[in-house]
């Protein structure tokens, strides 16, 4: 949270050679360079000349936040300033915003009300209110809150997004659509937004522009494993192995436990007869899960038809059946080929 949010007005009445507001203004200016010790001393001063200066005790608050990283610190010099002008909105959402960052919704929530009864068109305000309602679940109120903030910053992109997530989460598509494609052409840099885009054209049937979209977010943020395993989950569905192959070895270059990653990627380097590497990625798949009867089925048919190997085919065949398998073609397998040996856990 930076210190000057917005203008903070001089009490009205105080002549600008008095020295309290000349202490003031000192302090914004050594507040602005950062010298956050000067600026506090500045303010010291000014309220020794002028104790009831209600702006100095609010920037004296935020300055203290600056200082310490602490809101405890910057609570009291707010609640007096907002005692000495009950009306000082700028005061009422920064003390909000301390108690947010003490995980206190219900003390925030009042400051944050009173703020927009005072100044309705405060969006910055809305926008706090709304996340304490989304994090209490009450939806309703939360995108009532998030619209209004829209009506005063339609590209807000913290409102956008969280009413596509809204939306998406409660499966309007077509909704959760319309605000990330906002999202997404005010903000072109904004990740989540082109990843959660990615998703919501999955679920309305649009692989092409789910993969334009998650291609974008990989773009951006190149660390994330979400997009590449989306991208290798896709690309695998139509068909194009190579750059299912390519997303999912970036899945498991960021995510070295991710089990679902190595094991299809163990089932498409099959497909191109690169067994080494796929003998490889089944066994890591395996050390990380050795009770997924998928797994044992796919490493059964890996060593049957792409290693001949039908004495350790028999043992991952037998592992899937244990685990509840009911492939017919296995079951008749494994009474052809016997009993004899026992299957590895």
């Amino acid at each position: 949270m930076g210190v000057f949010i917005s203008a903070i007005l001089l009490l009205p009445g105080i002549s600008l050679g008095h020295e309290a507001a000349e202490r003031y203004h000192q302090a914004q200016s050594a507040a602005k360079a950062q010298q956050w010790p000067q600026a506090e001393d500045f303010l010291k001063q000014a309220l020794q000349h002028f104790p009831n200066y209600a702006e100095a005790h609010h920037l004296l608050g935020l300055i203290q936040f600056e200082v310490t990283h602490d809101p405890a610190s910057a609570i009291p010099s707010l609640q007096q300033a907002i005692t000495l002008a009950p009306h000082l909105v700028q005061a009422q959402y920064d003390l909000a915003l301390m108690y947010l960052r003490q995980q206190k919704m219900e003390e925030a929530q009042p400051l944050l009300k009173k703020a927009l009864e005072e100044y309705p068109t405060f969006w910055k305000a809305a926008l706090a209110l709304a996340q304490t309602f989304e994090q209490q679940g009450q939806i309703p109120q939360a995108l009532e809150q998030y619209d209004s903030v829209l009506i005063q910053a339609p590209d807000q992109p913290e409102a956008l997004y969280a009413v596509s997530y809204l939306n998406f989460k409660d499966g309007q598509w077509e909704e959760a659509h319309q605000s990330l494609t906002r999202l997404v052409k005010a903000h072109t840099q904004h990740s989540e937004g082109w990843l959660l885009l990615g998703r919501v054209e999955e679920m309305r049937n649009q692989p092409t522009q789910a993969i334009q979209a998650y291609e974008t977010a990989v773009t951006l943020q190149p660390a994330s494993p979400q997009a590449h395993h989306s991208l290798a989950f896709l690309y695998q569905q139509q068909g194009e192995v190579s750059k299912a192959i390519e997303h999912f070895e970036a899945v498991t270059q960021r995510k070295p436990n991710d089990f679902e990653a190595f094991m299809n990627l163990g089932v498409l380097l099959s497909t191109v007869n690169d067994t080494a590497k796929a003998k490889e990625a089944y066994l890591h798949a395996l050390a990380i899960n050795k009770a997924s009867p998928e797994l044992q089925y796919n490493l059964g048919n890996f060593f049957e038809f792409h290693e001949v190997d039908l004495d350790r085919a028999k043992q991952h065949y037998r592992r899937y059946i244990e685990l509840g398998g009911t492939d017919p073609r296995v079951q008749r397998l494994l009474e052809q080929l016997g009993p004899d040996l026992q299957p590895e856990n």
